[in-house]
């Protein structure tokens, strides 16, 4: 009697689990028919690569890597959705820092950069070169990793809380639409440098030069491969 009873409230449990398959699933199908547009309707966010069958067991494990997938997609945003959201921050007295770069192949030093430059307020918005600017500023055979890709990386990180893309050769006009509160950039630029350095702080706003990371640079790591390579 014992022995059946503790069958009967094993398997009572397993209708619960089975619930986490089906939301996992129907989460699964809702992200894999989405096609997310967040720049100028050219950037599309990859379709989630996850297993067209996920046991019942795993299916916790499944919803909450849905759900972090979901949130990290959520932070890359359109210009225009940027300037929406600035509004909203403003009026809830939100600092907003942004930044804008390459950042191809990450490494330690944007890593360092962006956890400083988290530090100075509320939010962080990182804008990121196109593909075709980005070859036009490199050079040939840049970027190494393609402009949707570098958004989602960027928006994996924690300290990064919101990415867009930008296509011009300098961000002053996204800069001066948006008007941030603190506008950053690494150590290598002077103050005189920074683009939309004028227009931020004609409007108030705070310019900050961070420290470089010396010997961290992507074209380093590319060099350094190559040299391994031989």
């Amino acid at each position: 009697m014992h022995r059946k009873a503790k069958k009967e409230r094993g398997q009572a449990r397993l209708p619960d689990l089975r619930d986490f398959q089906v939301r996992a699933l129907t989460m699964r199908e809702s992200l894999l028919s989405k096609s997310i547009s967040v720049h100028s309707d050219q950037l599309k966010v990859r379709k989630a690569g996850l297993p067209h069958f996920l046991p019942w067991y795993f299916a916790p494990i499944g919803i909450f890597m849905l759900d972090c997938y979901s949130s990290m997609i959520e932070k890359i945003l359109s210009q225009d959705e940027l300037l929406g959201l600035r509004q909203t921050l403003r009026a809830a007295g939100k600092t907003l820092v942004f930044t804008n770069g390459v950042f191809d192949l990450l490494h330690v030093g944007h890593v360092r950069y962006l956890a400083a430059a988290r530090a100075l307020g509320d939010a962080l918005v990182v804008a990121v070169n196109s593909d075709r600017r980005v070859r036009e500023l490199k050079g040939d055979g840049r970027p190494v990793i393609n402009e949707n890709e570098r958004a989602e990386i960027l928006a994996a990180l924690r300290q990064v809380d919101y990415v867009t893309i930008f296509d011009d050769v300098s961000p002053r006009y996204l800069i001066a639409r948006l008007l941030p509160d603190v506008l950053v950039k690494g150590g290598d630029y002077g103050l005189d440098e920074i683009h939309g350095r004028e227009e931020v702080e004609a409007a108030g706003g705070t310019v900050i030069s961070l420290p470089f990371v010396e010997g961290m640079s992507t074209s380093n790591i590319i060099e350094r491969m190559k040299e391994a390579g031989k």
